[in-house]
């Protein structure tokens, strides 16, 4: 293995329950590289929504109303597209239709999901790994 693939980011993995009450555990991969300025401008605004007047918001109710109102069709569509992009490179035998439909189906998850495996940083012996930015 070259040293430049033994240290990529990690897939992060997340369990889904579904209707029935069983458990599936599904592994996210970060973005393509083509993305990174999408997400970076993604991460910006929604860094300052939520640190509004340069405080971060303490309390969750406003933390909230904070996110929701950034969340307008411009900046929601381009949650999506990227979305779709670590679903397709996480999942790429699976159907388009299969894809949406899980999406819609987990959307608020994996906006969180997004964010984490794109903020994944390695693990090394002299670093203690940073928390993620955005939960």
């Amino acid at each position: 293995m070259s040293r430049l693939k033994r240290h990529l980011a990690r897939p992060i993995t997340r369990k889904f329950k579904n209707e029935s009450g069983e458990t599936d555990v599904f592994s996210f991969y970060p973005l393509p590289v083509k993305y990174l300025p999408e997400y970076m401008d993604i991460s910006g605004k929604i860094y300052k929504a939520i640190n509004k007047d340069g405080k971060e918001e303490k309390d969750e109710k406003k933390m909230i109303e904070r996110v929701l109102s950034f969340l307008d069709k411009e900046n929601t569509d381009i949650l999506l597209k990227l979305i779709k992009a670590m679903i397709d490179k996480s999942f790429p035998d699976e159907t388009n239709e299969v894809k949406d439909e899980f999406i819609s189906s987990h959307f608020n998850e994996l906006v969180n999901i997004l964010f984490e495996v794109n903020a994944n940083e390695p693990e090394e012996k002299n670093r203690k790994p940073k928390k993620s930015t955005f939960g």
